[in-house]
């Protein structure tokens, strides 16, 4: 490719003065068609230390030095990170045990050296792709966070006029939008509204005339619309009728006052953190197109070319061929890209990407084991995009030193040790082990009560959204017409199939339906059941008594819960032989003033 066209000068640098709180995490939006990535690194503990006790000497493991700022970082990120040192252990670990974690990960980590001297060689593009996540992070808190500004004028008129105030509000629930429309015909002959509440509602407020209180625009009551609805009305109004998850309802506003201190607060702080995202997308958008323009970076177009190619061949060899399976298809253009994955697709400032950096790996839980990037070339050029992006930043933040800065190193330094471990924790400590049929067998008698299986059902239902089109489904299925043939015409959604899908009572079905669903006969239609997502028809399918798992059906999850076992097991027996060949030294007066005072 053409030498880079990047032009001399400084770098486009986006200043601030205001310091602000370091996040653990950090959120970086860096284009402007809105992809944000979040990189769940933590640089920094987040207590704020101050240097002379971040800096002391907590700990030693042989010539290994622990400082206060190590301990704290590893305690408050603990809920977030692998822990190499007790896999199983929660997030409400004591101080002393999250210590002994550390010095245990401290431990391995020394071993996995002696025993591996070479094998940081083989992680390279990983330690690489690091270093660049912390340093696009260091970008992100030092030029463009320290940038917002929050106008408190700007949050005021922000503020929605319906989330200034709260409205008084009553209510008439029925079961059917014809009785709502009665009733509201009453209403609008001079009926008064609690009277005819006490008497025809259905909502547990009936005895109160249907008061069910003040209520704030964002408490989430009701469905949106109807909130709407309602806080755009006037006192007195009759709004309705709506349909709520109890049925249909009539509403009434009898009076508005202001929302309390802390409901305005809780808006105005939503208003802030909307307007921080705002202005860091834009600096974002405003810091990466000066690097753009500055540094040019280029894209092998012609390789490109020849991907797009690639895969629209193989798209053509199948149409041609319609006995080609669609994992032949995946695997010729998996084929086609290994070809060409060790070619340059791209240069910034002197740095080659070449394509396998950009083909992302089908194991990624992401992706749940498709290769969607193998149909659709535009996915990869989206990732090279990011690949793009995140080089210009990392290159800039270089240019600033962030790279030298001491955080940064201990943060690379500490993903080494979390690599070389993983190689000792699978190749000598996990090697070997293993969980038996017996072993399966014996924890499923002692737990047998654990696998104890309610009754359940398997059915199949049609859904239609009012009550209308279901009564005439109805009608349909008692002149003779088959469930079967009515679900074709009214498929279910995308979570349901027509083979049906087994429930069980209490699974958050509702108490109505499931009383229905359930006393239904083998092959019987249920009358429509109303819930929130419309009007159920409910044909039962099958029926299966209470009992217990088969152990074939459980045996998976055992082992995995055995082998988890055996595992912490082996970690902890590995620790404990470690530390008493080793020479470990706790400061405990120190320990104790970082528990009582920072922790």
């Amino acid at each position: 490719m053409d030498k880079d066209k990047g032009k001399k000068g400084s770098c486009p640098v986006l200043a601030g003065n205001v310091g602000l709180i370091r996040p653990l995490l950090v959120t970086i939006i860096i284009s402007s068609s809105g992809l944000s990535f979040l990189f769940a690194f933590a640089l920094f503990a987040a207590a704020v230390l101050p240097v002379k006790l971040a800096n002391k000497i907590l700990a030693t493991v042989d010539k290994r030095k622990i400082t206060v700022e190590d301990f704290v970082d590893f305690y408050q990120t603990r809920p977030r990170i692998a822990r190499w040192s007790s896999p199983n252990s929660s997030a409400q670990d004591s101080p002393k045990e999250v210590l002994d974690a550390l010095i245990g990960q401290v431990l391995m980590a020394e071993e996995a050296r002696r025993l591996y001297p070479d094998a940081l060689q083989g992680y390279r593009q990983e330690v690489a792709d690091f270093e660049q996540t912390l340093l696009v992070n260091m970008v992100g808190e030092e030029q463009i966070d320290k940038g917002i500004r929050i106008d408190e004028r700007e949050v005021e008129r922000r503020i929605p006029e319906n989330q200034k105030f709260e409205v008084h509000l009553r209510r008439i629930v029925t079961d059917t939008q014809q009785k709502a429309l009665h009733l509201r015909k009453q209403l609008e002959q001079g009926a008064d509204f609690a009277s005819l509440a006490k008497r025809f509602s259905l909502a547990e407020d009936a005895h109160k005339g249907g008061d069910i209180g003040y209520m704030a625009f964002d408490q989430g009551i009701f469905p949106k619309k109807v909130v709407e609805e309602i806080f755009g009305s006037k006192k007195g109004e009759i709004i309705g009728p709506a349909s709520i998850r109890e049925g249909y309802a009539l509403f009434q506003v009898i009076g508005t006052r202001k929302v309390s201190a802390e409901a305005l607060e809780r808006t105005k702080q939503y208003i802030r953190q909307q307007i921080s995202l705002e202005q860091k997308k834009e600096r974002w958008d405003q810091l990466l197109r000066n690097l753009s323009e500055e540094y040019q970076p280029l894209i092998n177009e012609d390789l490109w070319k020849q991907i797009e190619q690639a895969i629209l061949d193989v798209r053509q060899a199948k149409s041609r061929t319609q006995s080609t399976s669609r994992s032949s298809q995946t695997s010729a253009v998996a084929s086609a890209l290994a070809r060409m994955s060790g070619l340059e697709i791209a240069r910034v400032k002197g740095r080659s990407i070449q394509l396998k950096e950009i083909i992302p790996n089908p194991s990624d839980p992401a992706f749940g084991g498709e290769r969607p990037w193998e149909k659709d070339p535009a996915l990869l050029r989206r990732i090279l995009d990011r690949k793009i992006k995140i080089a210009l930043v990392a290159d800039y933040a270089r240019q600033l030193h962030y790279d030298q800065l001491p955080k940064v190193k201990k943060n690379i330094a500490r993903l080494k040790d979390d690599l070389i471990t993983r190689r000792l924790v699978a190749e000598k400590i996990y090697k070997g082990l293993i969980v038996t049929s017996e072993e399966c067998q014996k924890y499923y008698q002692e737990h047998l009560a654990e696998y104890q299986v309610p009754e359940r059902i398997r059915i199949s239902q049609i859904i239609v959204p009012d009550e209308k089109s279901a009564t005439a489904i109805s009608r349909q299925l008692a002149r003779g017409e088959q469930f079967s043939e009515l679900l074709k015409k009214y498929p279910p959604p995308d979570s349901l199939t027509p083979k049906g899908l087994w429930a069980r009572g209490g699974s958050g079905m509702g108490r109505e339906f499931e009383d229905r669903v359930f006393s239904l006969r083998l092959g019987e239609v249920s009358k429509p059941i109303k819930t929130a997502k419309g009007f159920h028809l409910v044909k039962l399918l099958e029926r299966q008594s209470e009992g217990f798992a088969k152990l074939s059906e459980v045996e998976p999850r055992i082992r995995e819960i055995l082998l988890s076992v055996k595992k912490e097991k082996a970690l902890q027996d590995h620790i404990a032989a470690l530390r008493r060949k080793s020479r470990v030294v706790v400061n405990e007066t120190l320990f104790q003033e970082v528990v009582k005072n920072v922790l």
